[in-house]
């Protein structure tokens, strides 16, 4: 149970909180603020990453790239994959980002009806096959897709662009309806279902994702803090109405935000 989502699990949003000291992870000196509140989402990555054999030969595909694609792109690279990884992503601004922390393409899903599937054939040497009462398919395709949206698009698009023997690995998190499971059974494919972060064997160590996350920013080989581009204040929060954050969350696109973070001016304000 992730702390705050119930009653039972009071969060921090107060001046006092309560925790097992098994939750608690000391942030190793010279980590920043910005870096720390990122810990969290990052972690996901890693925990959906080690439980996957990545080899470098393979072409990896990571649908959606807010900020758990990016933190996922990000982290492949910093874990060590040297192969080809393709972006998923609508928006330009993201799509950049994408880019920068690691991917070698991204394909707007949204350009036209088959555009992804031409792409993805085209990066790939897949066959393309296009029915004339269902969706296309790819013999051939990506061999690992990492889904962070989770939506029934994104779903029946992975499972139709993957790789006879693919590994699909689902993060993102909604309702999605009307599925088209045949290419499960068709490619005989894998799937993984992400929830959060835990314990996880790395180069011979069991650690937890929190503490290999911190280690890796003790170490500087990470730069969560990029990921931050709005701060607030817990009083700015207040006066603002509702609305308007709510069109700040979710219209990530149009207001060029990766991740928001509130503060107790703890934080410069910008």
């Amino acid at each position: 149970m992730f702390v705050g989502c119930c009653a039972y699990t009071p969060g921090f949003m107060g001046e006092v909180a309560v925790a097992h000291e098994s939750h608690l992870f000391k942030v190793p000196q010279g980590v920043s603020p910005e870096d720390v509140v990122m810990v969290e989402p990052f972690s996901h990555a890693p925990h959906m990453i080690l439980r996957n054999d990545v080899k470098d030969d393979e072409t990896i595909l990571v649908y959606g790239c807010g900020v758990m694609g990016l933190c996922t792109i990000y982290a492949l690279r910093v874990l060590g994959f040297k192969g080809r990884i393709l972006g998923g992503e609508v928006s330009p601004f993201h799509a950049d980002k994408a880019r920068e922390v690691g991917a070698d393409e991204v394909i707007n899903p949204a350009e036209g009806k088959d555009h992804i599937y031409r792409k993805v054939a085209e990066f790939t040497g897949a066959k393309l096959y296009e029915p004339i009462l269902t969706k296309p398919l790819l013999i051939g395709g990506v061999e690992r897709i990492f889904d962070t949206i989770g939506t029934s698009h994104s779903i029946d698009t992975s499972l139709r662009i993957l790789a006879n023997r693919g590994v699909f690995n689902l993060l993102g998190i909604t309702e999605p309806k009307g599925i088209d499971w045949t290419p499960i059974w068709l490619k005989e494919l894998t799937l993984h279902g992400v929830y959060g972060y835990g314990m996880n064997e790395y180069q011979g160590r069991r650690l937890h994702d929190f503490a290999l996350t911190l280690e890796f920013l003790a170490q500087g080989k990470l730069n969560l803090a990029q990921f931050v581009t709005h701060k607030f204040t817990l009083d700015l929060w207040l006066c603002v109405p509702t609305f308007r954050w709510v069109c700040l969350f979710h219209s990530k696109a149009r207001t060029l935000a990766f991740n928001l973070i509130l503060h107790n001016q703890l934080l410069p304000v910008q």
